[in-house]
C-alpha cells in the first residue's frame, strides 16, 4: 500500500512538472512574440490598434488554456504532497504570471476592439472582456480552491510549531519540519505505520509517532537521545556535502537549513536543480 502510495505522489508529481513547464513554455513564447510585435509597427496602423496587437502577442499566454494548464499544475501538486513545497511554489509562480497575461491580453483585445465605434465595436469589447474576466476567474478562483485542499493525512488540531527531524532507520537520510502537521505531510503515513522513521526534536528529545485511522498523531517524550541524534546529523551531512562549518558540528539548529536545501532540491530531476536552486533563491 505504501509502494503504491509513493507511486501515486510521482505520477502527480510528473503531471505536475508537465503542466508547469508547458505553462511557462507559453509564457516565454508570448513574452518573445510581443518583443518581436513591438519592434515592427507596421505603416498605417493606428498607435491605438499597434499598441492592443503588442499587448494582445504579450497576453497569448494566458486566456482559457493558460488558466486551465495553471490550475492543472496548482492541483497535481498539491495532490504530490508537501515534500514537493518547491514545485507548490513554481506552481503558484505560474498562476500569478498567466493572471498577469490574461489581464495585458484583456487590454490588447480591448484596444483593438474599441479602435472603432458602433454595435460591432461594442460586441466584440463585450466579447473580450467577458472571455477575459472569465479566464481569470478561472485562473484565481480554480488556485485558490485548489489552496483551501485539507491536508490528508495529517494531525491538524496538533500543529505545534518547532523543529522536527525525521531521521530513516534504513539509510539515515534526515527530513525536517516545521510543525506536527508539516511532519505528517513530509513523512508518508505508511512510513510511520511501518516504523521507518526516528523522530526528534530540536533539542533532541523523542517524538512518538503513531498512526490510526489513516491519520498521523506525535508526542514528545521525556526521552532526550541527543548523544543519538547528533552522529546521525553528522553522518548526514558528511555523505551529502551539506554545508555545515566546523564550528557549528554540535548545534543541532545548524543542519535545519541545510537539510531543507537538500531536502527541496532532492524532488528536482538532476538537470532542473539549477533552477531549483534559483526559486529557492527567489522565496
Amino acid at each position: 500500500m505504501a509502494e503504491a502510495t509513493d507511486r501515486g505522489r510521482q505520477v502527480w508529481r510528473g503531471l505536475a512538472l508537465v503542466a508547469i513547464v508547458a505553462g511557462f513554455i507559453r509564457i516565454v513564447a508570448a513574452i518573445v512574440a510581443g518583443i518581436a510585435t513591438a519592434g515592427d509597427h507596421p505603416a498605417g496602423v493606428p498607435g491605438r490598434v499597434f499598441a492592443g496587437q503588442t499587448m494582445e502577442a504579450l497576453g497569448a499566454g494566458g486566456g482559457f488554456a493558460g488558466a486551465v494548464i495553471a490550475v492543472a499544475a496548482a492541483g497535481f501538486a498539491a495532490l504530490a504532497a508537501a515534500r514537493l513545497a518547491t514545485i507548490g511554489a513554481l506552481a503558484r509562480v505560474l498562476v500569478v504570471a498567466v493572471a498577469l497575461s490574461i489581464v495585458v491580453g484583456t487590454i490588447g483585445d480591448a484596444l483593438i476592439a474599441s479602435t472603432f465605434g458602433g454595435d460591432p465595436a461594442v460586441a466584440n469589447l463585450s466579447r473580450v472582456l467577458g472571455e477575459g474576466i472569465a479566464a481569470l476567474v478561472i485562473c484565481l478562483g480554480g488556485a485558490a480552491s485548489v489552496k483551501r485542499m485539507p491536508d490528508l493525512g495529517g494531525d491538524a488540531a496538533d500543529d505545534t510549531q518547532q523543529v522536527i527531524f525525521a531521521v530513516d532507520r534504513v539509510d539515515g537520510e534526515v527530513f525536517v519540519a516545521h510543525s506536527f502537521a508539516g511532519l505528517a505531510r513530509v513523512i508518508s503515513i505508511y512510513s510511520i505505520e511501518d516504523d521507518e522513521f526516528e523522530f526528534f526534536t530540536l533539542d533532541g528529545h523523542a517524538v512518538l509517532a503513531t498512526a490510526a485511522d489513516g491519520r498521523a498523531a506525535f508526542a514528545v517524550t521525556d526521552d532526550n537521545r541527543l548523544a543519538d541524534l547528533l552522529p546521525h546529523l553528522r553522518r548526514f551531512a558528511t555523505a551529502k556535502e551539506l554545508h555545515v562549518t566546523p564550528e557549528n558540528r554540535d548545534d543541532l539548529a545548524a543542519y535545519v537549513a541545510p537539510i531543507e536545501e537538500w531536502q527541496a532540491l532532492e524532488l528536482w530531476p538532476p538537470w532542473l536543480r539549477p533552477i531549483g536552486r534559483l526559486v529557492r533563491a527567489l522565496r
